[in-house]
């Protein structure tokens, strides 16, 4: 159940591990700058590679860069 979050709605859910994980140290959810690229309107995007590839912000680029955080590096 998530650590006793089986009872929220998904999107809290996912608030609440971004921030129990620590991803807000880099990632902002509003757009403000950070280390690492912001959370705000991500999901559904076109995102420019530092290798030059474009790919798609959906489930699996998400997926992938939770758990390989260096495989994909947005550029910049």
């Amino acid at each position: 159940s998530g650590g006793g979050l089986g009872g929220l709605p998904l999107k809290d859910r996912g608030e609440r591990l971004f921030d129990r994980f620590g991803c807000n140290q880099c990632h902002s959810i509003d757009g403000s700058p950070g280390t690492g690229p912001t959370m705000a309107g991500l999901y559904g995007r076109n995102e420019q590679l530092s290798s030059g590839e474009t790919v798609l912000a959906d489930d699996n680029y998400i997926r992938t860069s939770i758990l390989y955080p260096n495989k994909q590096i947005v550029a910049g």
